[in-house]
């Protein structure tokens, strides 16, 4: 790497091990830490711990799920038309 222009110290390599232990992913270790996910992954990868750290699948956090019917099947919105 060359010179850092922006004079900002390196993330240790402990603090990112510390991050994702006490996270599920490394989006999250990221915000923990306090900096953007390209600068974590930038020093993960650095520090060999990107790879094997790698949670693609999601496994242990929850997920969005998409309603099977409709929010509003079922309610009367008779009443409410002359808001609409």
């Amino acid at each position: 790497m060359g010179t850092n222009p922006f004079k900002s110290k390196p993330i240790p390599r402990g603090r990112i091990i510390w991050a994702i232990q006490q996270t599920k992913s490394l989006t999250r270790a990221s915000e923990l830490v306090g900096c953007s996910y390209t600068t974590f992954k930038k020093y993960a990868k650095l520090y060999d711990l990107f790879y094997e750290n790698k949670n693609q699948a999601g496994k242990g956090i929850p997920k969005r799920r998409k309603v099977k019917n409709g929010v509003l099947d079922g309610i009367n919105l008779t009443k409410f038309q002359e808001l609409l």
